[in-house]
């Protein structure tokens, strides 16, 4: 699981494809299964256009989940956990 997600996350980061209104749930979901509210995403492919710092802002996001993720894994292995 932690190396699925550290793995998710960093593709996630490299990957614009994730706004791209041609994306399917399979490359947007970290699980492949289709989307719980599927309305969500495609309201974000409508504005998106109008958007013009949302990848900006997705790749900072998930950058710092990444930096988090990375942090709680090594505190986790440690067992440093507060």
């Amino acid at each position: 699981m932690i190396r699925l997600s550290l793995t998710v996350m960093q593709s996630l980061i490299i990957q614009i494809f994730l706004l791209s209104s041609e994306a399917l749930y399979t490359t947007r979901s970290m699980d492949g299964v289709i989307w719980e509210q599927p309305d969500a995403f495609y309201t974000v492919d409508a504005l998106a256009p109008g958007l013009p710092h949302l990848c900006d802002a997705m790749i900072a996001f998930f950058e710092g989940a990444l930096d988090t993720w990375l942090r709680y894994v090594s505190l986790a292995s440690t067992n440093q956990m507060a």
